[in-house]
């Protein structure tokens, strides 16, 4: 992919454009790409969108991304120098002039020819001389015959010999043409965003340092500042007006400021508010008139060593300055040397601070913190993350962070909380997060931007690949407008268009197969080619389960889909794309998946089933405890039905008679009843209901009840009374057969008795 981004392409088309200009784009293809041959001598196109190229070494078909020869039949014929291709009326099948003047037809799918009966006029694709033409100093091209003329030069060492092949414009205006040893694929498309890669003075300096800071005045201006000291001046209009100077006034001339100037603010009465790096806040009254006045605040209360950010609070009365390293300070714009007590800890890095509704959000680096914009209450901290920013839209609040990705504030029983978000394309380093109109949000990482709609959930990427260079921003805030953003970059700035509607074109997708089986656990893997030549090529895919509202996006650019995991079944899959502009498109294709375990798999899945009904009951039992009946606290009248009155009578008194013998179990009591233990268990679950152990348990617990209504003994001596050792062990199991500790139901006693 390497090759779609930096081959040529940056050549003199694309340094700087202007909003709503077409820019003119090309890729050079050779034998080091796939190309069977560099001498090309016919192209065209077929209905699914391939690109069909004959050469003297056979033919071959693009995809976007890669070649593929066809220089063979499927039975080992050589196919040979193809003079002229055609698609047949089918849109599929080929027409060949090949072996001198003789016709076939060629079908790709089973590689095999078929001679043509007769000749055939194929005719003359060429495009017009005002589209195409060259000359001794290379291509040239336009989009329309009264277009601007763009010329791709000649750069190779071989003389220029007029190309002898048939051009091509393809079904969506890219011109096809054999030039310069290669073939080249031309593209025109417009501008959604302008580049500005120089500063625009009259010398031309080019930035040679990152933009840190931008900022929009009430009356439309411009003020661009970068680390290496410069403050630069555009109009509305993005016309330079200057730099300014350190005494406060606009010179044409090169001119440093103080020192890096980190944030911008407006007063109500026009005055800007510029925070430094390290030397404070500079105050510039009637900037860009012959009166203009600059005065510094610099005083023991204000950290100045980094001023990050800066914000107006307070019917903009109060300016919060936040410092990398020494919290908020607060100065009052009337009184500059008034000390504000700051109400954050004074330890923070502060990287943002922002407002919505009625409060203010301070980001740091170690999590955010709320506070009202009016009163004195206590911050709110949330998270202990490092925060970029912050964005507020439809009254819900998403926060970037520096290293964990994008979360959401939520609220739990009145704690607000931070739940992640998955958005596509957006990894875990984020720059800068920002609210835009039409219910979108923009999100910056280091080299990509982000629009995130928030209605129908679709994200649009752009990177180095869209803009047609290498694109890095840094962490200047950036400027929203009703219709386009501005950002900072490491060497300049870009506005970028934000209004995005649904794609227009819909290019075919094509996949490797429409059905496929496979094991339970294996990854799908689908090779899927969206057919849209066109320049920027930007792809991306989306997959869903057929029924389902949510698309799942793939994070990367890439024609291989491997699918996640699936459970035994059948599955009916969707797959989409974007254009080559990003854009998502309705060009849905399906595949069937049938996912089929194997035996020890499906053994598994068969324990995994049991396990879980086991787990199920157990909770159960243990949500469910069965409890003793209080209402009946006599040890010698247990719960029974009709039985053996004589044996049961038996059973009792024996237990009864050792109910304080803490070693009696259920072996002794088999001795005493004259029974083995198995006869024992026998008649206890027939005539009682029970186990002779849970009987033994159930009489002393009984009795237990009886002597703690009598409220005549503590609960210990109760414990070694019937029978437990252990008071505390006594108290648990209690609890467990009652429902209520000892002293619970010595309490309830008193009670009724009361």
């Amino acid at each position: 992919m390497r090759r779609y981004i930096f081959a040529i392409l940056a050549l003199s088309f694309i340094a700087i454009f202007s909003k709503a200009t077409d820019i003119m784009r090309f890729r050079r293809y050779t034998i080091a790409d796939g190309m069977p041959q560099n001498s090309v001598t016919t192209i065209t196109q077929d209905r699914k969108g391939y690109i069909w190229i004959g050469s003297r070494s056979g033919l071959c078909r693009f995809d976007g991304l890669t070649f593929k020869q066809f220089s063979e039949t499927s039975d080992g014929q050589n196919i040979g120098w193809v003079h002229k291709i055609r698609i047949a009326d089918d849109g599929e099948t080929l027409i060949l002039k090949i072996h001198g003047d003789k016709y076939y037809y060629f079908y790709p799918s089973s590689r095999t020819l078929k001679p043509v009966n007769g000749k055939i006029d194929l005719g003359v694709q060429e495009p017009p001389h005002t589209i195409l033409d060259f000359d001794e100093k290379g291509m040239i091209v336009r989009k329309s015959p009264d277009s601007e003329t763009y010329r791709i030069p000649v750069s190779s060492s071989i003389p220029y010999v007029a190309a002898r092949c048939e051009n091509f414009i393809d079904a969506q205006g890219n011109i096809w043409a054999s030039f310069d040893n290669a073939l080249y694929e031309v593209c025109f498309s417009s501008a959604p965003y302008s580049f500005h890669s120089y500063i625009g003075d009259y010398e031309r300096h080019y930035f040679d340092s990152e933009v840190r800071c931008l900022k929009r005045l009430n009356d439309g201006k411009l003020i661009v500042a970068t680390k290496n000291r410069l403050v630069i001046c555009y109009s509305e209009k993005g016309e330079f007006l200057g730099y300014l100077t350190p005494d406060g006034k606009i010179s044409e001339r090169y001119t440093q400021f103080i020192e890096s100037v980190y944030s911008i603010q407006q007063m109500p009465d026009s005055t800007l508010c510029l925070a430094m790096r390290v030397a404070g806040v500079a105050l510039i009254k009637n900037l860009f008139k012959s009166n203009a006045d600059i005065s510094l605040i610099k005083t023991p209360h204000i950290a100045s060593d980094c001023i990050y950010s800066t914000y107006l609070n307070g019917n903009n009365k109060y300016i919060w300055l936040g410092t990398w390293g020494k919290g908020v300070s607060v100065i009052d714009a009337g009184n500059p040397f008034r000390r504000i007590k700051s109400p954050l800890p004074g330890n923070l890095h502060v990287r943002d601070i922002t407002s919505f509704s009625d409060t203010i959000a301070i980001c740091t680096d170690n999590g955010l913190y709320l506070l009202p914009r009016h009163g004195e209450s206590e911050p709110i901290h949330i998270g202990d993350m490092d925060i970029a920013g912050l964005a507020y839209i439809r009254g819900v609040k998403y926060v970037a962070t520096t290293g964990n990705g994008i979360f959401r504030i939520d609220e739990q029983q009145g704690i607000p909380t931070l739940s992640r978000v998955n958005i596509p394309f957006v990894g875990y380093g984020v720059l800068s997060i920002t609210a835009l109109d039409n219910a979108q949000i923009a999100i910056v990482t280091p080299n990509r931007l982000v629009i995130y709609n928030l209605a129908d959930r679709t994200a649009r990427s752009m990177d180095d690949k869209y803009f047609g260079r290498s694109i890095e921003f840094t962490e200047a805030k950036p400027i929203v407008a009703p219709d386009s953003m501005t950002l900072g970059t490491v060497d300049g700035f870009i506005s970028v268009h934000t209004i995005f509607s649904k794609s227009k074109d819909k290019p075919h997708i094509e996949i490797t197969t429409t059905a496929t089986t496979t094991g339970m656990g294996i990854p799908v893997t689908i090779n899927a080619i969206t057919l849209d030549h066109r320049l920027p090529h930007t792809i991306y895919y989306a997959w869903r389960v057929k029924g389902e509202d949510e698309w799942n996006y793939f994070e990367s650019e890439n024609a291989v889909l491997e699918f996640a995991r699936f459970l035994p079944g059948s599955y009916d899959i969707e797959i989409r794309s974007t254009d080559a502009f990003g854009l998502w498109t309705d060009n849905t294709s399906s595949i069937t998946i049938t996912v089929i375990p194997s035996w020890w798999q499906t053994l598994i899945i068969l324990l995994i089933v049991i396990l879980l009904c086991f787990i199920c009951i157990l909770l159960w039992k243990l949500a469910h405890p069965k409890h003793i009946d209080t209402t009946d606290i006599s040890p010698s009248k247990p719960d029974t039905t009709p039985f053996d009155r004589k044996l049961a009578s038996m059973i009792v008194n024996a237990i009864e008679n050792h109910i304080d013998d803490s070693e009696y179990d259920v072996e002794h009591l088999a001795n005493d009843v004259g029974m083995s233990r198995s006869q024992l268990y026998s008649q206890c679950r027939s005539a009682l209901q029970r186990t002779p152990a849970s009987l033994i348990l159930e009489i002393r617990l009984k009795r237990a009840m009886q002597l703690i209504a009598t409220h005549s003994f503590r609960i210990n001596e109760i414990a070694y009374k019937v029978g437990f050792t252990d008071p505390k062990y006594f108290a648990k199991v209690f609890k467990s057969k009652v429902g209520m500790t000892p002293s619970q139901y010595a309490e309830t006693k008193s009670t009724e008795e009361s």
